[in-house]
């Protein structure tokens, strides 16, 4: 500990400076780095997994089958919006049904394509035949038996459906039916999901929402046993956050909170929406209101793809810049490491450019791998400093590799560093020792 602290202190206290492309960086002149990444932002898209653009797919939960997912997936990030207006009076005309099994197991096994194909999944449900319709729904407790159902489904895909949007209520399940989402109701679907899902995130429309559940407001203090219960919660979006922003007609201190307390906002962009209207400006505001995924349907995609942002000289189309910089999105900003005195020692720093945090817990490798032994460091990261000691090098030349990822390695998560990558790993530099 003593060794490691000197090390920190030298890290500060003896330094000398290199000058980057974009910044002057700062070393220790006990540097043995050769060969370092770069810290400039690579040109195109990361494409991350579980965040940016999850692609829309409509299912029809028909009683004797679910329709609609008449393709076999990919690998990539898919936004499920499932009809069940064949459970509500309202639509079928004969009564409120409770889910019948044989759907549960077709969900099940769509689901299971999903798995096999290494995808991650968002999911939202209606009652409205996909007919953007208020005043669909069943009795609220049909809607509890409904979500009691589907949840014990989730539950058993927790590193497959990444978040869950309460839905059920309103057109397309945007759930901003106040005569139906109320308070009092809305802690009774918040209760019922949580008390049969496990891991997967619960996204809700608004924050007053989550402020009514946890007995809280933006003037409480948030505990340790608070935090983590925020940060099972995600707020999701039809656009209408879009609009307000556009017209300066929104709760700063709501989003403050949100930003404060890291939760994630997810957008459905309906098919009314004026993409015309979303410039650089307001993607920025997005990224910065925690933006972690979006989607939209086929009939808005031509205008996603075609409408341009330029990002200093580069020029992306709007799909690809809200892509590029929604959810978790890591530039090493610095990476060192010194021998004092036969002691080794790294820094590493990183910043989330978008500020976002990632859908599941993340963790990172350090690897310094010579010809004849590799040294690993893994942790959880949840810090945007790292700094210890090695132990276990023998003298030769060692190259540095850097990687992170989820708790089960499902999902490897890119650096925005124009750096090479090795098998998921990216390279930080080389010493000789």
């Amino acid at each position: 500990m003593l060794v490691l602290c000197l090390l920190i202190i030298i890290f500060v206290l003896s330094s000398c400076s290199v000058t980057n492309t974009n910044t002057t960086i700062t070393y220790n002149p006990n540097t043995i780095l050769k060969n370092r990444l770069s810290y400039d932002k690579k040109s195109g898209v990361l494409n991350n997994p579980a965040e940016g653009y999850a692609k829309r797919i409509d299912l029809t939960w028909a009683g004797t089958e679910i329709t609609g997912m008449d393709y076999s997936p990919n690998e990539g990030f898919y936004f499920l919006l499932n009809d069940l207006s064949f459970y509500s009076k309202k639509t079928n005309k004969i009564s409120d049904r409770e889910i019948i099994e044989s759907n549960l197991s077709d969900f099940r096994k769509i689901l299971n394509q999903f798995k096999e194909k290494n995808c991650s999944v968002v999911v939202r449900f209606t009652y409205d035949s996909f007919e953007n319709e208020s005043g669909k729904e069943p009795s609220f407790d049909y809607i509890l038996g409904h979500l009691a159902s589907i949840s014990k489904v989730i539950n058993e895909f927790p590193n497959t459906v990444l978040a869950f949007e309460s839905g059920f209520i309103s057109n397309l399940g945007s759930g901003i039916d106040d005569s139906i989402a109320t308070f009092d109701n809305m802690d009774r679907l918040i209760e019922t999901y949580f008390n049969n899902v496990t891991e997967t995130k619960l996204f809700v429309p608004r924050v007053d929402y989550i402020y009514h559940y946890l007995n809280i407001d933006k003037f409480t203090t948030i505990n340790t046993k608070l935090a983590k219960q925020i940060s099972r919660f995600g707020i999701y979006d039809n656009g209408q956050l879009i609009d307000r922003i556009i017209n300066n007609n929104f709760d700063e201190n709501t989003i403050y909170w949100s930003l404060e307390h890291g939760i994630n906002l997810a957008i459905c962009f309906n098919d009314s929406f004026d993409v015309s209207l979303i410039d650089k400006v307001l993607c920025d505001k997005l990224f910065k209101y925690h933006l972690t995924y979006f989607t939209f349907s086929k009939k808005l995609e031509q205008n996603f793809r075609s409408n341009i942002i330029d990002e200093n000289g580069e020029s992306l189309t709007l799909l690809n810049y809200l892509n590029k910089y929604s959810g978790y999105v890591p530039l090493i900003k610095y990476f060192d490491v010194v021998n004092d005195n036969g002691h080794i020692g790294y820094s590493l720093q990183i910043e989330n450019i978008s500020s976002a945090s990632f859908l599941k817990d993340i963790y990172y490798t350090i690897e310094f791998r010579s010809e004849y032994n590799t040294i690993t460091f893994s942790d959880i990261l949840n810090s945007e400093k790292i700094e210890k000691e090695v132990f276990g090098l023998t003298s030769g030349s060692y190259e540095i590799y850097f990687q992170i990822y989820d708790a089960h390695k499902k999902f490897y998560i890119s650096i925005l560093n124009n750096t090479t990558i090795l098998d998921n790993y990216f390279y930080l530099g080389k010493i000789i020792f």
